[in-house]
């Protein structure tokens, strides 16, 4: 008999292992995906930022033509700050008016795709007014690689 209570009790501290093993199993996945969701909605919010820093401050640039030197130093100084990819910045017409970084990994007009096959892109609509005062929107693109 006593044989027997052994017995039982060896069972059912295996089955209470095998139960808490199983729920710690299931909160660590759950842990990992929330940690992972929210990971990529702080990428993505941060990038969205970025496109939007890089919009506003480039319509000086675009505004005044002959600053388009200036558009490039500044892309290429958010490019290396935030280690991107490319950077650039589009007109209305689709020309791409600067870029920084990598200039083949970003389209040269805005019609085509803006994607780089993967990593992470974001763009941002860039309201200007254009040499007769007439508003126009532009857009400013970038790539930041997620290795």
């Amino acid at each position: 008999m006593n044989r027997a209570r052994l017995s039982l009790r060896r069972r059912l501290t295996a089955v209470c292992l095998a139960l808490m093993a199983v729920a710690l199993l299931i909160t660590d996945l759950d842990s990992y995906q929330r940690e992972q969701a929210t990971l990529v909605e702080n990428l993505r919010a941060k990038m969205e930022m970025v496109a939007q820093m890089v919009a506003v401050n480039a319509v000086a640039g675009v505004e005044l033509d002959e600053s388009r030197q200036e558009v490039t130093d500044f892309l290429q100084s958010v490019t290396a700050t935030m280690h991107l990819q490319a950077c650039a910045v589009y007109l209305s017409t689709g020309e791409r008016y600067a870029v920084a970084g990598e200039p083949t990994l970003v389209p040269a007009t805005s019609s085509q795709p803006m994607d780089l096959g993967g990593d992470a892109s974001a763009s941002a609509p860039l309201m200007y007014k254009d040499g007769n005062a007439e508003p126009r929107v532009g857009c400013a693109f970038f790539g930041l690689a997620c290795d």
